[in-house]
């Protein structure tokens, strides 16, 4: 599998469902389902809308008090472990 990075197009996996529950998003396949709250569900609902990562940062930034080298590394951390739970994947 190849690691995101900041320049990654970064898409859900085609079998996964997004629904917003209160104030979590639950991403489902037949594999199970997870459950995300806060920056997470604000990642997940940035990825349909950014083409990269750092977009998605940019975004995070104007939003969030963060600096960028922690925006981007726990972006980064969060996308590549979702990657590695069948969720999302490189869209290139």
């Amino acid at each position: 599998m190849k690691t995101i990075t900041l320049n990654s197009r970064v898409r859900f996996r085609d079998d996964l469902e997004a629904m917003d529950i209160d104030e979590a998003t639950v991403l489902a396949n037949a594999g199970g389902g997870y459950g995300v709250e806060l920056i997470a569900r604000r990642i997940c609902q940035l990825i349909p809308l950014t083409a990269t990562v750092a977009e998605l940062c940019d975004v995070l930034l104007q939003e969030y008090e963060v600096d960028r080298e922690t925006c981007e590394r726990e972006v980064l951390e969060f996308l590549n472990e979702s990657a590695l739970e069948g969720l999302t994947e490189i869209a290139d």
